[in-house]
C-alpha cells in the first residue's frame, strides 16, 4: 500500500497558531503562540525552534496566516523554514485559508471574525475582493481587539457593576483607575482582545446591545456591499469571535436579511482535509 504523504498545517492568527499534520490515519492539532509577521511578539518562532531539525523532512508544508497578504512578508517565513529546517513551505494569507476551510472549491463569500476581521468573495480558487482586515490601527471592526476595546471602554467608564468590575480588574491585573497607565506603558493587545471572553459570564441587557450594535456595524460596514455586488445573500464565518457569539451573528444577519449557511472556528482541520485531497493546489 502506498504510504500516505505527510502535510503540515500552520493556521496563524495574532492571538494564536494552530498546527494540523497526519501520522498514518491519525490527526493531531497543536496551538503555538500567535504569528504576524506585523508585529513584535517572538514567541512563535521561540516555540517552533525548539522542534527537532528533521520533523518536517519530505512532507508537504502549508502556512496560512494574518499579515501574509504582501509577498515580502510571505518571504520572511518561508526564508525562516528555509534556514532553520531545510525545508521548502507554501505560505498564504488568512483570508484565502478561511475561504478554502469554509468554501473548500465553491465559490462565495466568506467572513473572519478572530483577533482581527474581514470579507472577503471567493470564485472557488481565488479571493477576488476583500474589505476590511486593516489591523488594529485602522479598522479591524468585527474582530475580538475591536469589541475587546469596546468592552474596557465601558468597564473604565463605570459602567459595570461590582462583579463585573473585579472580573475586568482580575483580567488585567490592575485596577479601572490605574488601567490606562498601565496599558499605554505594556501596549498589552492581547489582553484586550481576550476581553471578550469575560462576556458570556456577565451579560448584561446593556451588554447583549452593545454586541448586536457592534455586530450590525460590522455587517453595515463590511459584509452588504460584497454580498449586494455578486448577487447573494449567503456568508460563511470562521474564527472565534463568530463562533462564541454565533446567536447574536444570526440575529444581526437575519435582521439584515441575510443567511448563515456555516460557522467554523477551528479552520486548521478543514484546511489538512482540504490539502490532503489537493496536494497539488
Amino acid at each position: 500500500m502506498k504510504k500516505m504523504k505527510r502535510i503540515f498545517i500552520f493556521e496563524a492568527g495574532s492571538s494564536k497558531t494552530s498546527l494540523a499534520h497526519n501520522v498514518d490515519d491519525l490527526k493531531i492539532t497543536l496551538t503555538y503562540p500567535g504569528y504576524n509577521p506585523n508585529r513584535t511578539n517572538k514567541g512563535f518562532l521561540e516555540s517552533i525552534d525548539q522542534l527537532p531539525s528533521a520533523v518536517f523532512e519530505d512532507a508537504h508544508i502549508y502556512f496560512y496566516g494574518s499579515g501574509l497578504r504582501h509577498p515580502a512578508k510571505q518571504l520572511e517565513i518561508k526564508t525562516y523554514f528555509k534556514e532553520r529546517f531545510q525545508t521548502n513551505i507554501e505560505v498564504f494569507d488568512d483570508v484565502l485559508g478561511a475561504a478554502r476551510a469554509l468554501l473548500l472549491k465553491k465559490e462565495g463569500v466568506i467572513a473572519i471574525m478572530g483577533t482581527g476581521a474581514c470579507v472577503a468573495y471567493y470564485d472557488g480558487r481565488n479571493i477576488i475582493e476583500s474589505t476590511g482586515g486593516h489591523g488594529y490601527l485602522i479598522d479591524d471592526i468585527g474582530g475580538g481587539y475591536e469589541l475587546g476595546k469596546l468592552i474596557t471602554s465601558y468597564w473604565l467608564n463605570g459602567q459595570m457593576n461590582a462583579a463585573q468590575d473585579k472580573s475586568m480588574a482580575d483580567h488585567f491585573g490592575v485596577s479601572r483607575t490605574d488601567f490606562t497607565s498601565y496599558y499605554y506603558l505594556e501596549k498589552d493587545l492581547n489582553s484586550v482582545a481576550q476581553v471578550v471572553r469575560l462576556i458570556n459570564d456577565f451579560k448584561t441587557n446593556d451588554i447583549e446591545q452593545l454586541l448586536l450594535d457592534y455586530f450590525d456595524i460590522f455587517f453595515k460596514r463590511h459584509v452588504n456591499s460584497i454580498l449586494e455586488k455578486y448577487n447573494t445573500n449567503e456568508i460563511s464565518f470562521v474564527g472565534s469571535i463568530s463562533s462564541n457569539f454565533n446567536a447574536e451573528i444570526v440575529q444581526v444577519a437575519q435582521s439584515n436579511g441575510i443567511k448563515v449557511t456555516s460557522i467554523n472556528q477551528f479552520p486548521v482541520n478543514a484546511l489538512l482535509n482540504f490539502h490532503l485531497n489537493n496536494l497539488t493546489t
